[in-house]
């Protein structure tokens, strides 16, 4: 093969997935066509394959444009491992290797720089394969005859493949259709079961527990003839009544179900045994749109849109004081730390009750206003409405600035230390808070 070096590699990608395909150019631009076993062909040409040709995506893509101004200098066959390795100018070496159509890039030391084959590993000493055979024959061949070759082997991979799956598929189906079978012969047994179970009834004293059958005169048949009845080992006459009823609702409920898969399981085997069918004779074409995947459309209803809760999963309180401020107040302990450590800013008031467990408030600061008594004071009857403190007694309610309260790591929910703080006493009056929080609340959150 007369391949006038040096050339640099613009595109590298498989054609018909299975033709390494090198886009070489210099004074001109070449075409370098390698076909692994069976075809064991090599092409150079100034032909190029347009529209079959693969973009270079992927890894491919990226050793392209990695080699793309160095110098092609040598090209090396080695038939014994079914490699084609190329030798540039930085001292770099890509082998291409035909077993499974892997390309492995190494640096100027032998290490592995990059690679799409599962064996190999980047910044790893690279470690060729076994020799596969004692020498592969080359030869040369034209470009229709290599991609008729190339089409004929694609083709042959692609329809025992799809046989494969379409046999396997069909097996499967068989074995269902034969279970469904099964449970409708099951299903048109109903009213067998509900008279068994009747004969059970009848007959209940002479049902012992370690009994497996029971042979019982078939009282609702005109000669009376005796009939075996299986009987569950080791259970109840009760369990055993109860089981052949059960039988006979399951039989009705799911007849017409049964039916009706049945119906759909059948119409299943009959498209992959066209499908089976068709494979044998289909153009190359239409293997692939046989191979590619189908849409599947969701027959699931989708569910409603539940609207946005803003602060997610924890229940706080909101309200406005009689002066206008925010108060944000938690519910529990965790609603509490979300309030505390996640809510807040510096400058917000923050409030709770001494002594007692209860919620945790802020005042949501304003720019250039002060929080007012007014607010703090609301806010501490908000605190000791819903606390544990008894009813209509006196409570203490420290208030300071978030600035001031801290979470210690890995406290329990709820838990925060206070640097400094003051008092301000007020009385738990459930009834009137109530009053006052049914006017002072945002209309969207619940007051309860």
């Amino acid at each position: 093969m007369d391949l006038p070096l040096p050339l640099s590699l613009r595109k590298l990608g498989l054609w018909h997935g299975l033709v390494w395909v090198l886009r070489l150019e210099g004074s001109k631009t070449y075409y370098l066509y390698l076909a692994p076993n069976p075809i064991n062909a090599v092409l150079l040409s100034d032909s190029s394959p347009k529209e079959e040709y693969p973009e270079a995506t992927g890894q491919l893509g990226t050793l392209a444009l990695t080699l793309k101004d160095v110098d092609l200098k040598k090209l090396v066959f080695h038939p014994e491992t079914s490699i084609v390795s190329l030798y540039f100018s930085d001292r770099r070496i890509l082998h291409l290797h035909f077993a499974g159509a892997h390309a492995t890039l190494l640096d100027e030391c032998g290490v592995v720089e990059a690679t799409n084959c599962k064996r190999l590993k980047a910044k790893e000493a690279y470690t060729p394969p076994p020799d596969r055979t004692t020498g592969y024959e080359w030869g040369t061949i034209t470009l229709e005859e290599l991609k008729q070759k190339a089409e004929e082997l694609e083709t042959s991979l692609i329809r025992d493949a799809l046989t494969r799956k379409f046999e396997k598929e069909f097996s499967k189906t068989e074995k269902k259709l034969q279970k469904i079978e099964e449970d409708l012969q099951k299903a048109q047994n109903a009213d067998h079961y509900r008279r068994l179970g009747d004969l059970l009834k009848i007959n209940y004293n002479q049902i012992s527990p370690r009994q497996t059958t029971i042979e019982l005169q078939d009282v609702f048949e005109p000669d009376a003839p005796t009939i075996e009845i299986k009987l569950l080992e080791g259970r109840s006459p009760k369990d055993n009544v109860t089981h052949y009823y059960q039988l006979a609702q399951k039989a009705e409920r799911g007849y017409e179900t049964l039916q009706k898969r049945h119906d759909a399981t059948e119409a299943e085997l009959a498209v992959l045994k066209e499908k089976l069918a068709k494979v044998s004779a289909c153009s190359l074409a239409e293997l692939k749109a046989l191979n590619s995947p189908a849409e599947v459309k969701s027959s699931k209803k989708e569910k409603p849109v539940k609207k946005a809760n803003p602060d997610g999963p924890y229940k706080v309180y909101r309200c406005t004081s009689s002066d206008g401020f925010k108060i944000i107040i938690g519910r529990s302990a965790s609603d509490n730390d979300y309030v505390t450590i996640r809510l807040a800013n510096g400058n917000d008031g923050w409030l709770h009750v001494r002594d007692y467990p209860g919620s945790h408030a802020i005042i949501r600061a304003e720019k250039g206003r002060e929080i007012t008594p007014t607010a703090w004071k609301e806010a501490a009857e908000l605190c000791a409405a819903l606390s544990k403190a008894p009813d209509l007694a006196k409570v203490d309610v420290i208030y300071t600035y978030k600035k001031f309260v801290s979470k210690p790591k890995n406290a329990k929910a709820g838990s925060v230390l206070v640097a400094g703080g003051k008092n301000i006493v007020v009385k738990k009056d459930v009834a009137a808070n109530k009053a006052w929080r049914e006017s002072h609340f945002s209309d969207d959150f619940s007051c309860n």
